[in-house]
């Protein structure tokens, strides 16, 4: 009996484990870590209608600053104390190469009875700060690690879900987990 129950706690935690809880608020600037900010002074691109937020993610804090370039949404996500964690960027579905859209597609197929992507966001990382701001400033490094952050719906067993799930740049899954809105996001009015 001890071992059913200890069973069920572990899946259970596992469970808590891949769900994404997100909450996220403006901030000013002057509550920004100093580090966040010396690394966003190094971008010279023309950032439009640049926004600071708060974030707190399953328990992980973290800076995030919201700007458009080239009519496309980028995000920058730091740390806690300010250090650089990835860059995102906003794209459509079509701009996906045909090969890494069939590679999704085919993931979430073995996986989902139906599903819909939702958002794709093109993923930018690098052990390396110089490598993201290059990366920023003229183009793509070969330096940096690119992947794909996709939120999609998904129906299993009857029941649709929301997940994020994070692709390599080929399009093969790595991870997923599901999504946990608030009750207070999907009031509708």
């Amino acid at each position: 009996m001890k071992t059913i129950v200890l069973f069920i706690l572990i899946l259970v935690s596992f469970q808590i484990a891949a769900q994404k809880k997100e909450h996220e608020q403006r901030v000013d600037k002057d509550s920004v870590p100093e580090k966040a900010l010396k690394f966003v002074e190094q971008i010279k691109i023309d950032m439009k209608h640049p926004r600071w937020y708060k974030e707190n993610t399953s328990g992980k804090r973290s800076y995030e600053i919201k700007f458009v370039y080239d009519h496309q949404l980028h995000s920058v996500e730091f740390n806690e104390v300010g250090l650089i964690e990835d860059i995102e960027v906003m794209i459509k579905k079509r701009k996906l190469k045909p090969e890494v859209l069939r590679t999704i597609n085919n993931s979430l197929d073995e996986i989902y009875d139906k599903y819909k992507i939702v958002k794709i966001q093109k993923q930018f990382s690098s052990e390396k700060e110089d490598d993201l701001i290059k990366m920023l400033n003229q183009g793509i490094s070969e330096d940096v690690v690119v992947k794909y952050e996709i939120e999609f719906e998904a129906k299993q067993n009857g029941s649709w879900k929301m997940y994020e799930g994070t692709f390599t740049k080929d399009g093969r899954l790595e991870s997923k987990r599901e999504i946990v809105i608030r009750s207070t996001e999907n009031l509708n009015y």
